[in-house]
């Protein structure tokens, strides 16, 4: 939120369960121990499992940036949501361009990596609405040539394209996640939990091989997304780095890995995707029920998840329908 005005509003969508409604609806106290019990496995689980390709210092720095995205105050003044931007205007050079200042500093980050996360994340959380093909391109290209995120040990230069894939993918997942965290911590009025210590942080990334990981190479098919994404059948599962994949990571990974999905684009991220389902349990809609709300039968007050009811799916949509102009 912007003004105070959206933040009014959503806050009343999450508290639109008063004592006078059906008995089966979630209660106030019911959604902030939903939050609060997700943000505690989160944090659990970013100390304890490893990303995909990034490196813990990073993972951790993902996140402190994508709690403080929605208040880069300089973003939103120099490339306001209403701004109509040139054709052919660069707009990965653009937002990198700005310069925002965090709260969070880790010495141990080198500023060109800091400036290549902070556009990514700054991009998918504040200017959503405007990401390409362009530049998606543009962020994969930064991450191959920022020293720090892939590993530059490599000299093959497919390997590292494929993980700059997956890095992106993981950047985008620990983004949306612990973006949509804190946003629903501020709309319940509830203070927000700190994240791990970099102390804690102690698991190396998985750093597969996914040009054997693979039996093809990454798609790019327009008509379903501007990222680079797989489909199931293009494992190889005899791999021996497929079994290095959980059962539960394949479920969820293999689940995304759908033209139709919105989670097509951080499929790449490996155990992220096991995170981000489960956040969908609590604040979004299960996989399993997506195409249920399309059904106008359903009873608009029944519950779409833990702490978000159909009233709730209807209002936020109704919310962003009249804030953004979108073709979508």
């Amino acid at each position: 939120p912007e003004s105070l005005d959206s933040k009014i509003l959503f806050k009343t969508s999450f508290c639109c369960c008063s004592d006078k409604m059906k008995s089966d609806q979630i209660s106030l106290a019911e959604r902030i121990k939903a939050i609060e019990s997700y943000n505690f496995k989160f944090n659990e689980y970013l100390v304890q499992t490893p990303g995909a390709v990034c490196p813990p210092s990073l993972r951790l720095a993902i996140c402190h940036y994508a709690r403080e995205a929605h208040s880069f105050s300089a973003s939103s003044e120099k490339l306001p949501q209403g701004a109509c931007l040139r054709p052919g205007t660069d707009l990965y050079a653009t937002i990198e361009s700005i310069d925002i200042s965090t709260t969070f500093v880790n010495e141990a980050i080198g500023a060109r990596v800091k400036k290549t996360l902070l556009t990514i994340v700054d991009s998918v959380v504040n200017h959503q609405g405007r990401l390409n093909q362009v530049w998606y391109d543009s962020a994969i290209q930064a991450i191959l040539t920022t020293p720090g995120i892939v590993p530059s040990n490599d000299e093959d230069d497919t390997k590292r394209l494929y993980l700059a894939y997956v890095a992106f993918s993981e950047i985008l997942a620990l983004t949306s996640i612990s973006h949509a965290v804190s946003i629903a911590f501020m709309v319940l009025d509830r203070p927000l939990p700190p994240l791990p210590k970099m102390s804690e942080m102690k698991t190396e990334p998985m750093l597969l091989d996914w040009t054997s990981l693979l039996k093809q190479a990454p798609r790019r098919e327009l008509d379903a997304c501007f990222s680079r994404f797989s489909l199931p059948g293009d494992f190889n599962k005899q791999n021996s780095d497929f079994m290095r994949i959980s059962k539960e990571t394949w479920s969820s990974m293999s689940g995304s890995m759908d033209k139709m999905d919105p989670r097509l684009g951080i499929a790449y991220a490996t155990n992220d995707c096991v995170m981000w389902d489960q956040l969908a349990e609590v604040l979004y809609i299960p996989s399993k029920d997506l195409l249920k709300v399309y059904n106008t039968n359903l009873d608009p007050k029944v519950r779409c998840a833990d702490a978000f009811t159909r009233y709730d799916f209807e209002f936020v949509c109704f919310a962003v329908a009249n804030s953004y102009d979108c073709a979508y």
